[in-house]
C-alpha cells in the first residue's frame, strides 16, 4: 500500500487525530477502553512467566479484534530534533519493521523543536508474530506503537502496562470492554 492509501484510510477513520498514541483516550473517549496486561494492574514484568502473560493477553485480544490472517498497519515513531534527519530505530529494523516512512508530526505544542517520524508496515496478523516488539513496549524501550486496522476502523496501542483500544462504535467498545472485564483497570475513569 502506498503512503497516499494509508493517509486516505487513516483520514476516513481518524480524521481529527494525529497518530499520537497517548492522546487516544482523550480524542476518542466514547470509543476507548484500556486493558492491563498483568494481573492486579502490575505495570512491569519481573519474570519470564509475566512476559508470557503480557504477550498472551496482547495476542488474544489482537486476534479477537483484528482477526488472524487479516491485514493491519503497524505504526511506529522515532523521535528527533527539528534540525536532524529522520532515521529508523535500529531495534525495529532488526525486527524487520519500519519499512516505509509515512509522515512527521510535532507531538508537543510547547516543544515545536521535537518531531516524531512515523513509519509504517503493512502486515498480516499472526499470533505471536510480534512478541519481541511487545516485550520492547512492555519494558518501555519502544513507545508510540499503534496497530491500525483500516478495515475495522480500530486502533490498538500497547504501552508499558497495557493497551489503549479505540473501536468503531461505542457499542463495540462496550461489548469488548465487558468481554475483557477482568483485564480492566480499577480506576474510576478506566486509566
Amino acid at each position: 500500500m502506498s503512503v497516499n492509501e494509508l493517509t486516505k484510510s487513516w483520514q476516513q477513520g481518524f480524521q481529527y487525530f494525529n497518530p499520537i498514541a497517548h492522546e487516544l483516550k482523550h480524542s476518542y473517549s466514547e470509543r476507548w477502553f484500556r486493558i492491563h496486561t498483568l494481573p492486579d494492574s502490575k505495570r512491569y514484568a519481573e519474570s519470564n512467566e509475566e512476559y508470557k502473560e503480557i504477550c498472551d493477553r496482547h495476542n488474544m485480544i489482537l486476534s479477537d479484534l483484528i482477526g488472524v490472517e487479516n491485514p493491519f498497519f503497524l505504526l511506529t515513531a522515532n523521535y528527533r530534533m527539528i534540525n536532524e534527519e529522520p532515521t529508523q530505530d535500529k531495534r525495529l529494523v532488526k525486527l524487520n519493521l519500519q519499512s516505509e516512512y509515512w509522515r512527521n508530526i510535532c507531538p508537543f505544542e510547547d516543544s515545536p523543536e521535537i518531531y516524531w517520524d512515523i513509519y509504517f508496515d503493512e502486515l498480516i496478523w499472526k499470533e505471536n508474530s510480534l512478541n519481541d516488539l511487545l516485550c520492547l513496549v512492555a519494558d518501555e524501550e519502544i513507545s508510540n506503537v499503534i496497530f491500525f486496522s483500516a478495515r475495522k476502523n480500530l486502533i490498538y496501542h500497547p504501552y508499558d502496562g497495557g493497551a489503549d483500544i479505540i473501536l468503531e462504535t461505542t457499542e463495540l467498545r462496550d461489548f469488548y470492554k465487558n468481554k475483557y472485564k477482568d483485564w480492566l483497570s480499577k480506576h474510576p475513569k478506566g486509566f
